[in-house]
């Protein structure tokens, strides 16, 4: 605008492509849009304000930037995908089973239920002894529900009933009340 103001406005348009081999990758790419055709979608939207305040030996340059989402997307989906490496990388570390737990938590709140439950039952699997146990059984036992799998759902709530947190307990014991309800 001046020689000492700038602004910028953007509104990108991106076409990506997913090159990934179905069943072969560490990231869990099921939508419709990784069908290895490319997609475009417009970005977020930007804008930009500089201001030349000082010049000379000594320069101040403050900036102001903004990008505002325009769409959802689906970042809990993502950052699963990011977890799985972990898991698979280091199966055996502190990181690898809080990164197994994450994963799942990740996956059920990007309403992957199928895949989160898989991702539960993997957590549960390979550290039954965790300190977050409970709280993944608490959390697979809503899936379960949801999923109509009423049985399995109870157990999972009874496992997380005993957990020291008084948050799990609770969360338990609604889900047993609810399969409680459901069976009236």
């Amino acid at each position: 605008m001046t020689d000492r103001l700038a602004v910028s406005v953007a509104l990108p348009y991106i076409l990506t492509k997913y090159y990934g081999t179905p069943g072969q990758n560490f990231f869990p790419h099921t939508i419709s849009a990784d069908d290895g055709h490319y997609h475009g979608i417009f970005q977020d939207f930007r804008f930009d304000l500089d201001y030349q305040l000082l010049r000379g030996p000594v320069a101040v340059a403050p900036f102001f930037a903004a990008v505002i989402p325009i769409h959802s997307y689906t970042y809990f989906a993502h950052a699963a995908g990011g977890f799985a490496r972990v898991v698979l990388l280091a199966p055996d570390s502190p990181l690898g089973e809080d990164a197994g737990f994450w994963r799942a938590v990740a996956l059920a709140r990007a309403r992957r239920s199928l895949e989160a439950v898989a991702a539960f039952h993997d957590f549960l699997d390979g550290y039954p002894h965790s300190s977050r146990a409970g709280e993944a059984s608490a959390m697979l036992g809503w899936l379960l529900i949801d999923a109509r799998v009423f049985d399995e759902a109870g157990r999972r709530f009874q496992a997380a009933d005993g957990d020291p947190d008084p948050a799990v307990r609770r969360s338990a014991r609604s889900g047993l009340d609810a399969l409680a309800g459901r069976t009236r």
